[in-house]
């Protein structure tokens, strides 16, 4: 059967796990994890949802995991209407103290995962002609962040790719945009000291953390016909600390 549906990678806790609690009110959502049990938490959250809401355990950097899920999907549901890239991992350190393993590591989840998914679901979605793609940057990749030149780098890469890609897909009615979240409340955050935190908040226009409500709303619009002649875009959400 063909229907309506949106990938949400990474979303077994957090922002992704509050994107799919968004979405699952107005559209079909599949979503990965690697923890079995975190995805039925996720899942359970959406339990009076009247849409399809599934959660597969798929890692991002296994090719073979990727593909099967793909090939699953597709011949199950049909073309995704959207991607939402939310998967990510840090190895925050001083530069000088990383290893080439670090990089690669990072580099594999934040970014060549975007390709391998892309392989297996792009064409299906071209064919379609239209859909939304969506990739979760971060404002560091503008700010710069000491310790985080790993992360930085993977997520303003994010960028350039958001704004070829768009020039390739946007014939078949394709969109690709970008976000980049600031602080916002999450398990991350709260392992960051209360006195840097405190000093974090001080550069914050609005002086106070995000939400993960914020940054699944805005997913939600990008997502949505209210946003469908915008593409190429990066959208910075940090209540105006990168200012």
């Amino acid at each position: 059967m063909n229907i309506n549906w949106v990938l949400v990678t990474g979303a077994s806790r957090g922002i992704g796990r509050k994107i799919v609690q968004t979405l699952s009110d107005s559209t079909n959502v599949v979503f990965t994890g690697r923890c079995p049990d975190s995805i039925k938490q996720t899942k359970e959250l959406c339990a009076n949802s009247r849409f399809l809401v599934k959660g597969y355990v798929c890692d991002n950097n296994s090719e073979n995991d990727i593909k099967t899920l793909c090939e699953k999907l597709i011949n199950t549901y049909g073309a995704p209407f959207g991607i939402v890239h939310n998967a990510g991992i840090t190895k925050d350190s001083i530069h000088i103290n990383q290893t080439s393993d670090d990089w690669m590591a990072v580099l594999d989840t934040n970014l060549v995962s975007v390709f391998r998914w892309h392989k297996y679901l792009l064409p299906s979605m071209m064919y379609n002609g239209g859909g939304s793609i969506i990739f979760m940057s971060a404002v560091s990749a503008i700010m710069g962040n000491p310790g985080q030149t790993i992360y930085s780098a993977s997520k303003s890469a994010l960028h350039g790719l958001t704004k070829s890609l768009a020039h390739e897909v946007g014939r078949f009615d394709i969109r690709v945009n970008c976000i980049l979240p600031g602080l916002i409340k999450s398990e991350m955050v709260e392992d960051i000291p209360k006195e840097k935190l405190n000093i974090l908040k001080e550069k914050i226009l609005l002086r106070r953390l995000g939400e993960q409500q914020d940054v699944a709303n805005l997913v939600e619009f990008l997502l949505s016909q209210k946003s469908s002649y915008i593409t190429a875009q990066s959208f910075i959400i940090d209540g105006g600390m990168s200012s």
